[in-house]
């Protein structure tokens, strides 16, 4: 599995779809939106892994969106379960992108301009951005950070394609 993280505006989207062509077939799109005030923070996540699937969006949101900014309940949610879901999918041979956008400033003029209507909005996507971009000094765990830089470097057709790389070579399939 892959797993893009990050706030958004930023491609995850378009960036999990270019790694779905790039594997050829090998992968399917899963979409992560905000959890049921049900939602456990590990069993649930855990059940609902795919090896092979390109993941927009995982376990990484809840812990910036609703621990970390209090913008949703996180009812059971803890770091400890957090770092326990990432050594789970790193153990399943899984990789973990996070994008982030560096130039703060560009980003907040992004997200007016483009103007979207989001889960969530402006002051809260800025230092969700933020936190993303420190993702990983949270999760010790190894994560492949891609900065857009303004908008500048969108993640390219060769970045999916170095990650599907590390990912088959992972996963023993070159």
């Amino acid at each position: 599995m892959i797993i893009v993280e990050g706030s958004d505006h930023v491609g995850k989207t378009t960036f999990c779809k270019k790694l779905v062509k790039e594997m050829g077939g090998l992968a399917f799109y899963r979409h992560m939106s905000k959890p049921t005030d049900d939602f456990d923070y590990f069993g649930d996540y855990l059940s609902q892994l795919r090896s092979g699937d390109v993941y927009d969006r995982f376990h990484y949101g809840a812990y910036v969106y609703g621990a970390m900014l209090n913008l949703h309940p996180t009812k059971g949610f803890s770091l400890d379960s957090m770092r326990l879901v990432s050594r789970f999918i790193h153990l399943r041979r899984g990789l973990i992108i996070v994008i982030h956008d560096s130039n703060h400033p560009e980003y907040e003029r992004r997200l007016i301009v483009e103007g979207k209507e989001e889960m969530f909005m402006g002051r809260d996507m800025r230092f969700a951005n933020m936190i993303f971009s420190k993702m990983h000094l949270v999760d010790e765990n190894p994560t492949r950070v891609i900065d857009i830089k303004g908008g500048n470097q969108w993640p390219t057709e060769e970045d999916a394609g170095s990650i599907v790389t590390e990912w088959r070579l992972l996963n023993g399939l070159q």
